[in-house]
């Protein structure tokens, strides 16, 4: 009986009427209202067979994805976190467990997948919140406050190396096999870099105020020296002003001097001259006396 009922009822499943509808064929005359021009208009590109307009494309002129401004960038070496908080894992935890990369699948805190995102995520524990439940967990990053208040509970923290990826084969993996770091070594480690880090900040920071302090004693010693050097052509003009003054008076008295010595010269020129005159007269009437 139960056999011919579901075979009623494979017969009676049917799409409704209207569910499949038949497409109106083109260029089949004006009553179809899709005649003549098939719904395309009259010629442009978009009338002709074959024709695309590519995505964007706004007919030559400037398309938006070009007009609107853009800032900054996606790096390329941004990492990318699934971050578990202390009170989800108060929540969600027993006592005693191990939370390793498959319990944390199980439990929701990470999903894994093919997308590129989700594989190259890491695992990092925060401290918000309180835990009271022993637990032993397994992270690639944890905040110095959350591991302290999980090892105050009793529980234990192991440190992934960044090279564990969040993937199938990690999750396959052997305990024992998976790179990781005790939270005691981790936290010394930690320590130690934080006072580095410190150490080259501080002297970053030293060695810019030694460049500032360079820059202004460069600039108040190019400031004094073409003060100096103001200095040394204001005394320059002066000495040559002096100079000028003192040629001045000296040139004034050559000139007296030289018309003083020209003008005794002219007047004895001119006497040897009559002198001459007169001789060369007296030796014409001689001359004709004799004939």
């Amino acid at each position: 009986m139960a056999e011919k009922e579901i075979k009623k009822i494979k017969i009676d499943i049917k799409s409704p009427e209207g569910m499949r509808k038949r497409r109106k064929r083109l260029g089949h005359g004006p009553g179809s209202t899709l005649g003549k021009t098939s719904g395309r208009g009259h010629k442009g590109q978009k009338a002709r067979s074959g024709s695309k307009v590519r995505r964007g494309f706004e007919g030559g002129q400037m398309p938006l994805h070009r007009r609107l401004p853009k800032r900054g960038f996606t790096s390329i070496f941004k990492k990318n976190y699934y971050l578990i908080n202390l009170d989800q894992l108060q929540k969600k935890a027993r006592s005693n467990d191990t939370l390793d990369i498959k319990k944390l699948i199980e439990l929701g805190f990470i999903k894994i997948g093919n997308s590129y995102k989700k594989r190259n995520r890491m695992i990092k524990v925060l401290g918000k919140g309180d835990i009271s439940k022993s637990i032993t967990i397994y992270t690639h990053k944890i905040s110095m406050s959350a591991g302290d208040k999980i090892t105050k509970a009793g529980g234990k923290v192991f440190i992934l190396s960044p090279k564990v990826k969040l993937n199938k084969n990690v999750v396959e993996l052997a305990d024992a096999k998976i790179e990781k770091l005790d939270y005691k070594e981790y936290k010394v480690k930690k320590e130690a870099e934080d006072k580095l880090e410190e150490s080259r900040q501080e002297n970053d920071r030293k060695r810019r105020l030694e460049i500032r302090l360079k820059k202004v004693t460069q600039a108040s010693e190019e400031g004094d020296s073409k003060k100096g050097k103001k200095k040394k052509k204001d005394k320059a003009g002066e000495q040559k002003v002096v100079d000028k003054a003192e040629k001045k008076p000296d040139k004034e008295e050559q000139k007296a001097e030289d018309k003083a010595e020209k003008k005794p010269d002219k007047e004895e020129q001119k006497a040897g001259d009559k002198a001459e005159k007169k001789s060369s007269k007296g030796n014409l009437e001689t001359n004709e006396d004799k004939k």
